[in-house]
């Protein structure tokens, strides 16, 4: 019978010991990998998604994205009705909820051209200062472009003269009074336009191979319309420059030979491979080339 009893103790004593290694086990397990708190972790989640709408990289969805596709249509709607500020404006609107800022960023560079190449009088951020200039005996269109520093070119589009000898005392004419300069990136290949302080387009552009493209600061010097190239004219294959030329120039002509151009070869557009002059698509540096008048600020940057 005491032997009996005395089993029993000891499986009592050694169940409690299981017991307590068993409850020693689970809390020391809990300790060391806690279980996940579900309330911080939606609230991680949702900081992170309010962080990402502040970027602007986030995909509309559901009722968002069809008030972004509403807005969107308005947006195309005002630009048929040539109201292209009001599209501009729409546009911007829409950019900070854009899955893809970079293709409304160009829409809105398209506009800016629009709106350059167009009789409205505007300030920045609608477009670069300009004014109304009224004709005056003597004026010509040379004459007010070379006051304003502009480009009759850009005269002729934006007031839609289509005889320039044809303008009479009292008319009145939107000028652009903001002086125009670019900026281009070596290793971005890109072209800026700025007007003033305002960027007006982005183009792609293609560069000298091995860095020829120098790095400085340059004015244009020289504008040429179908420009012949190392004595071969225009048209013919081995000629490279496209359909317009622009010389650039330093400061004591130490650096010659370069300039921004067009190309026959679009497949170059985005690369480093000229022997060091900007290269552009031909439609691209026939626009460039009614807005930049002589005397234009190029900056050349890695």
């Amino acid at each position: 019978m005491n032997h009996n009893r005395g089993y029993i103790a000891i499986i009592i004593v050694l169940s409690l010991l299981v017991a307590t290694a068993v409850i020693y086990t689970i809390w020391a397990y809990r300790q060391k990998y806690p279980p996940p708190d579900r309330t911080a972790n939606a609230g991680e989640t949702a900081h992170d998604n309010r962080s990402s709408a502040g970027k602007g990289s986030i995909t509309p969805s559901g009722k968002d994205l069809k008030k972004f596709g509403e807005e969107l249509a308005r947006a195309r709607k005002l630009e048929e009705e040539n109201d292209f500020l009001g599209a501009k404006r729409r546009y911007e609107n829409l950019l900070p909820v854009s899955g893809n800022p970079e293709e409304l960023q160009r829409e809105i560079y398209r506009l800016n051209i629009k709106i350059l190449f167009s009789p409205l009088v505007t300030e920045p951020p609608d477009g670069p200062m300009s004014e109304v200039y009224t004709v005056k005996a003597g004026d010509n269109l040379e004459k007010i472009a070379g006051k304003y520093g502009t480009t009759i070119d850009l005269l002729r589009g934006s007031n839609e003269i289509e005889n320039p000898r044809n303008i009479q005392i009292g008319d009145r004419y939107k000028v652009v009074t903001d002086e125009f300069r670019m900026i281009i990136s070596r290793s971005k290949n890109t072209l800026t336009l700025i007007a003033g302080e305002m960027v007006i387009k982005e183009y792609p552009i293609g560069t000298g191979e091995y860095d020829k493209t120098p790095l400085g600061d340059f004015l244009v010097k020289n504008k040429m319309i179908e420009p012949p190239w190392r004595g071969i004219p225009y048209g013919d294959e081995r000629n490279v420059l496209g359909t317009r030329w622009m010389g650039l120039r330093n400061e004591g002509d130490t650096i010659t030979g370069y300039g921004i151009h067009g190309t026959w070869e679009p497949e170059t557009i985005g690369k480093s491979v000229s022997q060091g002059c900007v290269r552009l698509y031909n439609a691209d540096v026939e626009e460039l080339f009614k807005i930049a008048p002589l005397g234009t600020q190029v900056k050349i940057i890695e």
